[in-house]
């Protein structure tokens, strides 16, 4: 009888670690996805900036309301007017597309900021959704995996 118990507690803990491991593995889509999101946010305020309010640019990036890795590159290009971006869920060419952006904030007059804005407006709003599609299908994906091998793993262990 206490043997049957320590194979169904065993059993439970290897089902729980294995989905673990499914819902750690999908942290990249997740950051990639939230990144974005804010990333998307921020250029519809800035480009609402630009056009009517005009605050400086430090006063600007200090209200908006980022979080995780977002809120750290924001933090490094007031520090520096460099953005740190070498994340790792961040692809190369992502990376890239963060450094211009921030390269380009607060250089030049209001219509040329206005312009080059809303150029990225229509890829950041596609890698936005592209992100947001595939965290919903990867992430839990994932998670069915991490499920799926730790039964598998209980039923050829146990």
């Amino acid at each position: 009888m206490a043997l049957s118990w320590i194979k169904l507690l065993l059993a439970v803990l290897i089902i729980a670690f294995c989905t673990l491991l499914g819902y750690l593995a999908g942290n990249d889509c997740r950051a990639r996805s939230q990144y974005f999101t804010q990333f998307c946010r921020l250029n519809e305020l800035y480009l609402s900036e630009l056009r009517f309010m005009r605050k400086p640019l430090a006063d600007f990036l200090q209200g908006f309301p980022a979080q995780g890795e977002f809120l750290q590159t924001i933090q490094s290009f007031l520090g520096s007017h460099k953005a740190k971006c070498d994340y790792r869920f961040l692809r190369k060419e992502e990376q890239t597309l963060v450094m211009n952006y921030f390269d380009m904030m607060g250089r030049g007059d209001s219509a040329s900021q206005t312009q080059y804005f809303q150029t990225q407006q229509e890829e950041l709003t596609r890698l936005d959704r592209q992100y947001q599609g595939e965290r919903k299908s990867r992430c839990v994906l994932y998670m069915k995996l991490g499920l799926l091998a730790g039964l598998a793993f209980v039923i050829l262990i146990i």
